[in-house]
């Protein structure tokens, strides 16, 4: 058992067109889609229940199914969809037809909706000898024969006869009325017995084949995101290393959540230090590193401008710019091999790194369209515009000023 839902609105099918033209059209009903529900119900011998209908009104009037299938019946609600007090008026038509006895119950499969599962349902099939099997959640395209082998050649066979009913009668508007007699018209076409039995034999409910299934189908539907524990990449740190393949000096990042990333490089760039008779190697990262080498103190501050060594009493300002700065301090000269200079430094910094000042001058016409009404008298106030300074990212055209400071 299972629900699928039919519309006023049909969807076109092919038309005949001349060859190379770009605007085929096709007549619908109207625009706007009403919905009706449809309850219907099939066993593995290739049978099935007359349909219930279900309307989007407060009020059902027998008139709304005259033409419809033989054997159906209709209910009413607000919305048109299947709802706990309609699914108990579907098993009361259901055991009608199905007959369940102490000594021939009735196996009804369906999914789990909170409409098929309440309590007055399951009260309802206990004291009428039907018994409810419930389908797992999320796998009714898989296990449901309605929606495997019938419900998709009943959609199609409806919009064909809902064309059909469209030229039939021109200039009218299809109702949820007339849905219906379409219905009676497309549902012997496509519940017939063959697709009715392929399509438990295709979910492995009759004749049982618990082995219909391969591995495939029980595969997620996406690769989790999540890192894999045994690289070390998903630590709660969130710090993980790589040695290079040729023996070279490993590279060890440390990431500071939420946004802060703090890089400690190998000894490939280096800065290196020589006081006395000693010599000590740190690393040129972004932060400052002091180094006591011999009786004189060095402070090197390896920052993306400037580095400050203090060797006895001279002090040398050194621009660490390149990877490698080498500094050698005797006890009392110091001799410094600087990089290039700060404002070389600053030239090939990074743009995200520069703070930039975008001065832009631009007419509301510019960020909206004015109406026609307007136009004129905002072409002429567009020399009283006052500059506006702005960080939104406003795309440059003929009529506006960018400059950067």
């Amino acid at each position: 058992m299972d629900e699928t839902g039919v519309t006023a609105v049909q969807k076109p099918t092919r038309v005949i067109a001349p060859k190379g033209a770009k605007n085929v059209s096709s007549v619908v009903s109207a625009e706007k889609r009403t919905l009706i529900t449809l309850a219907c119900a099939v066993n593995a011998t290739g049978n099935y229940v007359p349909p219930m209908l279900i309307f989007p009104r407060k009020n059902f009037r027998d008139h709304s199914i005259t033409n419809g299938p033989t054997g159906c019946i209709g209910v009413a609600n607000g919305s048109g969809w299947m709802k706990e007090p309609e699914f108990v008026s579907y098993l009361n038509h259901f055991a009608n037809f199905t007959h369940p006895s102490e000594n021939k119950k009735v196996l009804l499969i369906l999914d789990n909706h909170s409409s098929h599962i309440s309590v007055p349902a399951i009260d309802f099939c206990t004291d009428n000898n039907i018994v409810m099997l419930t389908l797992p959640p999320h796998a009714s395209h898989k296990l449901q024969p309605l929606d495997r082998t019938v419900f998709g050649p009943f959609k199609t066979y409806f919009n064909s006869k809902a064309q059909n009913w469209m030229r039939e009668h021109p200039g009218q508007v299809m109702s949820i009325y007339d849905l219906p007699g379409i219905v009676k018209e497309a549902m012997p076409l496509a519940m017939t017995a063959h697709n009715v039995n392929k399509g438990f034999s295709a979910t492995g409910i009759f004749p049982l084949n618990p082995d219909v299934f391969i591995d495939i189908d029980f595969l997620p539907s996406m690769v989790t995101d999540q890192p894999d524990p045994a690289s070390g990449a998903g630590s709660p740190s969130g710090s993980g290393s790589t040695t290079a393949a040729d023996g070279a000096p490993s590279v060890t990042i440390t990431v500071v959540r939420p946004s802060t990333a703090t890089t400690a490089v190998a000894p490939l760039a280096t800065a290196s230090t020589a006081a006395g008779l000693s010599t000590t190697t740190v690393a040129a990262g972004s932060s400052t590193t002091t180094v006591a080498a011999g009786s004189p103190t060095t402070t090197v501050a390896a920052g993306p401008s400037t580095t400050t060594v203090a060797a006895g009493s001279p002090t040398t300002t050194v621009a660490a710019g390149s990877p490698t700065t080498i500094v050698a301090a005797g006890p009392s000269t110091t001799t410094a091999a600087a990089g290039p200079s700060a404002a070389e430094v600053d030239k090939y910094t990074p743009a995200k790194q520069r703070k930039t000042t975008v001065q832009i001058c631009f007419s509301p016409s510019d960020v909206m369209p004015l109406p026609k009404a307007t136009r004129k008298r905002a072409q002429s106030a567009r020399s009283r515009q006052s500059e506006i300074l702005t960080d939104s990212p406003v795309k440059a055209s003929s009529k506006t000023k960018a400059v950067i400071i």
